[in-house]
């Protein structure tokens, strides 16, 4: 499942271009390669999107999606409070 405009445009333009002036302000570039992942996970603008108020609604909505009762009635895992995803960053 793709979810799409989650995050408006003007947004994330602002978000990636703090996280471009922290990955060149911590060197997170090395010269001479041709990457498109980096082990970067904590940056305050990848904070700002993974807590993005329409983040956290399509994450509740996608959760909503899932039966977690047993056959005998117990629930294995709350899916009414989404966990923080990370990951590392992609520039494509």
């Amino acid at each position: 499942m793709i979810v799409r405009n989650t995050v408006p445009a003007e947004e994330v333009d602002l978000l990636m271009s703090d996280l471009l002036k922290y990955m060149y302000d911590n060197n997170a570039f090395p010269p001479g390669t041709n990457q498109s992942v980096y082990e970067v996970y904590w940056s305050k603008a990848q904070m700002a999107a993974r807590q993005h108020p329409r983040m956290y609604t399509v994450q509740k909505a996608l959760l909503g999606l899932w039966n977690v009762r047993s056959e005998d009635g117990d629930v294995d895992v709350d899916l009414n409070k989404p966990a923080m995803y990370i990951d590392r960053l992609r520039i494509r």
